[in-house]
C-alpha cells in the first residue's frame, strides 16, 4: 500500500481498495454460508419446535451482522495502511 501512495495513490483510493476487496471476500462468504443455511434446514427441522427454520428476520439480521462485522475489520487495516509514510516504505523501515 505504501508503494502505491509513493507512486500517486490517494489515501482514499488506497483505503477504498481495501474495503472493496474485504466487502467483496464478505459478500461471497455471506452468500456461501447462506446457501448452506438454507440447505441445512431441511435437516434441523425436526428438531426445533415452534419456531421456523428460515426466519427471514433471523437470516437478515445475521448477514447484516456479518457484513458490518467484515466492513470494520477491513476499514481498521485499511485506515493504517492508508496512513504509512510512503518514504518509510519505500526505504524498508
Amino acid at each position: 500500500m505504501g508503494v502505491r501512495i509513493a507512486l500517486g495513490a490517494q489515501r482514499g483510493d488506497v483505503l477504498g481498495l481495501v474495503l472493496r476487496q474485504g466487502a467483496m471476500l464478505a459478500v461471497g462468504g455471506i452468500v456461501a454460508g447462506t446457501i448452506g443455511a438454507l440447505g441445512a434446514t431441511r435437516l434441523l427441522k425436526g428438531l426445533v419446535f415452534g419456531v421456523s427454520t428460515t426466519d427471514p428476520l433471523a437470516f437478515g439480521g445475521v448477514i447484516v451482522l456479518l457484513v458490518v462485522v467484515a466492513l470494520v475489520a477491513s476499514w481498521v487495516p485499511a485506515r493504517r495502511a492508508a496512513r504509512v509514510d510512503p518514504m518509510n516504505v519505500l526505504r524498508g523501515v
